[in-house]
């Protein structure tokens, strides 16, 4: 098994897909839950194109239990929950108007079985910080 994860062969060990919030959309749940699967995985938001320096966000969606049993919350539910005590429409139309954008591009892997969703999250936000010396603006900690 492979246990090295990082930008580049992400695209090689999970299937894919990415979608684009228009800042004039008026339901982001509603477009969520229409474009994101329920599964386990990693999900990273992009400003306005999906180029790695417009990266603005590396999350992920799920927990593995003591026993190896899948725990928590998906992709589709953990992007519409509640985030930043606001709703999920609210806490959408806030980062559009914090970082000025027109589209936030939101691209999601379905982590396989073998991968914890929180070592790739990990992998993709240590690989960022060792080339930027700092986190996506929307990472707050890690």
């Amino acid at each position: 098994m492979n246990l090295t994860i990082n930008y580049k062969n992400i695209y090689e060990l999970f299937s894919n897909s990415s979608f684009i919030l228009d800042k004039s959309t008026i339901n982001f749940v509603k477009e969520i839950n229409a474009n994101i699967p329920n599964s386990f995985g990693v999900y990273i938001f992009y400003k306005n194109s999906k180029n790695y320096e417009n990266i603005i966000y590396i999350g992920k969606a799920g927990v593995i239990t003591t026993s190896g049993d899948k725990k928590s919350q998906g992709l589709q539910k953990r992007l519409t929950n509640i985030r930043d005590n606001k709703p999920a429409n609210i806490y959408y139309k806030n980062i559009f108007d914090f970082l000025n954008l027109d589209e936030i591009v939101i691209e999601y892997f379905e982590t396989k079985q073998r991968y914890i969703p929180t070592f790739v999250e990990a992998s993709l936000i240590q690989e960022y910080f060792f080339l930027n010396n700092k986190l996506p603006v929307l990472n707050k900690s890690f």
